[in-house]
This record gives C-alpha cells, structure tokens and sequence, in this order.
C-alpha cells in the first residue's frame, strides 16, 4: 500500500498537521511539534503560514481518497470553524472576568 500523508485523528492539538507529518516520517510527534514552535519563535521563515497552508492542503485521514479541492474547501471550513470555537471561548472568558 502506498504511504500518503494526513493529517492525524488520533494524535492531534489543533489540526493534526505535527501528528500527521511525525507518522509520515516515522517519528516522536513531539519532535515535530518542538520544530515548528521553535522555528516560530525564532522566526525562521513563516512556520505559523506554514502551518495553515498544511491544515488546508493535507487531507485527514478520514478524507484521505476525495479529492483535492474538495480537501482544500474542507480544511478551508474546519480553520473556520475552529477559529469561530477560539472565539466564542474568549468571549466566555472575558464576560466572566467582567462579571
């Protein structure tokens, strides 16, 4: 069976990109994930574009056999709803520090 990269379900933080890249390569997601923080906070390139480009671009592992622009709308739409869920969660947290 041919190896193909995705974007991982099982071992994920905000999108599973780090997991799916750290299973591609056979290594500690860990270790992925310390690269791209590292690279960000020491501004090498743009890892956090990087990133979101991965995010759209890398099927999940459940969307691994559609195709590809229809694996771009659906990374596209589940940015957007993460960052709706990022946002309704700080305006729970600052209408309960007002309180």
């Amino acid at each position: 069976m041919k190896k193909r990269l995705v974007r991982s379900e099982s071992d994920r933080m905000i999108a599973g990109v780090c997991g799916g890249l750290a299973d591609y390569f056979e290594i500690d997601p860990t270790i992925v994930r310390l690269v791209f923080a590292g690279a960000f906070l020491l501004g090498f390139g743009s890892p956090g574009l990087l990133y979101l480009l991965f995010w759209a671009i890398v099927p999940r592992s459940d969307f691994a056999d559609i195709e590809p622009k229809e694996v771009i709308e659906a990374g596209v739409y589940e940015m957007v709803e993460k960052g709706q869920q990022v946002v309704e969660e700080v305006k729970k947290q600052v209408s309960t520090k007002e309180e």
